[in-house]
């Protein structure tokens, strides 16, 4: 599903002609996609591979939340992808918290 819309805000422009979605920009212009014998527009791009790789980071993350914020090597361990990104909460956790100072001696009367 590709939203006109979202392609618009980029700067380019979309125009429908001819049963084709032709995309114009700047330096570019290019048939994004044809009308099929259903009446849907149709796309017979490959997607690109960072596309892919961004994919594989998201599917990592939620791999890593849904099992408790798992570490790399249990991720590994069960042949799960592998995130490549700090985990802010995880880095959180492992802070250390201020000492707590020795107590007043007023704290000694019995109640």
């Amino acid at each position: 599903m590709i939203s006109v819309r979202q392609i618009q805000k980029t700067g380019y422009s979309v125009l429908f002609k001819d049963n084709k979605a032709i995309v114009k920009g700047k330096n570019k212009t290019f048939v994004l996609c044809k009308l099929n014998s259903k009446g849907q527009y149709v796309s017979d791009f490959i997607p690109t591979v960072s596309n892919a790789f961004v994919a594989k980071t998201e599917k990592a993350e939620l791999w890593h939340h849904q099992l408790g914020h798992s570490g790399n090597l249990a991720l590994r361990k069960l042949r799960l992808p592998i995130r490549d990104s700090f985990c802010e909460n995880c880095v959180l956790a492992k802070q250390s918290a201020e000492p707590i100072g020795k107590g007043t001696a007023e704290g000694k009367v019995l109640l």
